[in-house]
């Protein structure tokens, strides 16, 4: 008795295929390009995901909107460690195989800023949303402050706040109301009216605007803070007798020496330190021709004492704070790149201390404003003035991937510069297309550095692509101010090379849109021929 195909073919179909999980790696808000244009990231926990992940979701059959709990990574195993924290997916705009949230998200998760940490994203499962995350019913809230607890219309107000920017609750977590001129914070203390020790730690919060289970809010008094009370000073004594009268009362006999005489009651005077004076002569001074040695203590204590100023000042000359030049948003000194701008921490330059401005040497007068190189001077200036120090953003690419990098250039003239150049461009691929302001107009003082930004769009074949531009004069472009500028575009692909190939020769076929081409593929488990038909029928 043999099997038919067919029906092997049909059993293996009934396996059903709704799982998620999936490792992105983390950015914050201030890298989404859609960031308070369409939705204000940062006011909320709620994530964005690539286009890949909606595409995965919707095989799953995954419920809209999306609910993805999120698991940290342990370090030696790469596996994901048990959590409770779960976020809606807001938009699907990331680029593959990264994820936004806001700053406060991160670093509530313990996250790096930077863009070093990664976490995995999975569907929660029936259990989950039953006992471990279940719908929200009940929210008590304690404000902050006297000023959130008086506003008006408050409940409504937090209402529609929790339904635009959160996702689910802890106790202990803080619901920020944003409005037009003050920002309210609220505490939450519980999220069950019934609390018991087998109630779940974390709710979500209903987004179906279903009305068959409202959201109960309570607030309850902000706590005060008891002001300590000025305790009573001592009353003045005028007097002795007053001190003695008052005194009275307080003694205790403590313990009793024995006496051995008369003599030993009798009151006897102390002995004031009291200076005798004689007719004692000060000790002549110290010549100084003879050997020199108490001038050379004296210098030599003193150099002592200022080498240990220098050591405490520059001790005190340690910086735990970076600003970045770009944004001027205040970082800690840990973080390479700023989180806000994706400036890197080399461009900052720590100001000097108060030691080294006392002795700093006076400026030269070739720095001054006479000693400047404009348009106008540029005709008798035949060298190049800029130098590329190092490529911004750099890395590999995923296939149409969109990202921003540029250049790092140093002044190398030797003079300051104040002159307009147009970005100009040389060679490269075709297939990579970039934006960018072709007239930048460079301000430079000696030896400082400046960024030269363009964003560029990675192509969809997986290959090695170059870019090559040039820096010349707006009046003269045969006058070039600065070496080559190259920016390698290395896109790679998440798949096998066989899988490659196969997208590549559909492609070829008049095919376009690579995320359909993929999504067609992986419908008909790789076989091209039935992903051709599908994408000729679709």
């Amino acid at each position: 008795f043999f099997l038919p195909h067919t029906f092997v073919v049909s059993m293996s179909a009934w396996i059903p295929n709704n799982t998620f999980q999936q490792k992105y790696r983390v950015f914050s808000s201030a890298f989404w390009e859609k960031n308070e244009n369409s939705y204000d990231l940062e006011k909320s926990d709620r994530i964005v995901l690539p286009q890949s992940a909606l595409t995965a979701l919707t095989e799953c059959n995954a419920p809209f909107p999306v609910l993805l709990k999120i698991a940290l990574l342990d370090n030696y195993s790469n596996k994901p460690l048990p959590s409770n924290s779960f976020a809606y997916v807001i938009d699907y705009s990331a680029p593959d195989g990264m994820m936004y949230m806001s700053s406060w998200m991160i670093s509530k998760l313990g996250l790096d800023l930077s863009g070093q940490s990664i976490v995995e994203l999975s569907l929660p499962t029936t259990n989950d949303l039953t006992y471990q995350c279940p719908l929200a019913q009940f929210i008590q809230l304690q404000p902050t402050s006297i000023k959130a607890a008086s506003a008006s219309h408050i409940k409504d107000t937090l209402s529609q706040s929790l339904s635009e920017h959160y996702s689910c609750l802890h106790v202990g977590d803080t619901v920020s109301v944003y409005g037009a001129q003050q920002t309210l914070a609220f505490t939450v203390t519980q999220i069950t009216d019934k609390p018991t020790a087998f109630a779940a730690k974390v709710v979500r919060l209903n987004l179906s605007n279903n009305d068959d289970q409202p959201l109960k809010l309570e607030l309850v008094a902000p706590t005060q803070q008891q002001q300590p009370q000025p305790q009573p000073q001592p009353q003045a004594q005028h007097n002795d007798d007053d001190k003695e009268q008052d005194s009275d009362l307080d003694w205790e006999i403590v313990s009793v020496e024995k006496v051995q005489s008369l003599q030993n009651l009798e009151w006897i005077e102390p002995a004031t330190d009291k200076p005798e004076v004689d007719n004692a002569q000060p000790p002549p001074p110290m010549d100084d021709n003879k050997d020199g040695a108490p001038l050379q203590n004296n210098e030599a204590q003193q150099h002592a004492e200022s080498d240990a100023k220098v050591q405490e000042e520059e001790q005190e000359a340690k910086f735990t704070e970076w600003v970045c030049p770009k944004c001027n948003s205040v970082n800690e000194i840990a973080y390479k790149f700023c989180p806000k701008c994706g400036c890197t921490q080399d461009l900052w330059k720590p100001p000097p201390s108060s030691l080294q401005q006392q002795q700093a040497p006076p400026k030269e007068s070739s720095s001054s404003s006479n000693n400047v190189l404009t348009d106008a001077q540029m005709h008798d200036v035949h060298t190049i003035l800029l130098k590329n120090i190092s490529v911004i953003n750099d890395g590999t690419y995923s296939p149409s991937e969109r990202r921003q990098t540029g250049w790092i250039v140093k002044n190398i003239s030797g003079h300051r510069l104040d002159v307009k150049a147009k970005l100009v461009p040389m060679a490269g691929d075709s297939d990579v297309t970039a934006e960018y302001e072709s007239v930048i107009r460079f301000e430079m003082n000696v030896d400082d550095e400046m960024y030269i930004l363009l964003t560029v769009n990675a192509p969809q074949i997986p290959a090695q692509y170059h870019l090559f531009y040039q820096l010349v004069l707006v009046n003269d472009e045969k006058k070039r101010i600065c070496d080559m500028l190259q920016i390698p575009v290395k896109v790679e692909s998440p798949f096998s090379k066989d899988k490659e190939n196969k997208i590549k020769q559909i492609f070829q076929m008049g095919f376009k849109d690579r995320e359909k081409i993929i999504t067609a593929l992986k419908k008909w488990n790789w076989d091209e021929l039935k992903a051709v038909n599908w994408l000729a029928t679709h």
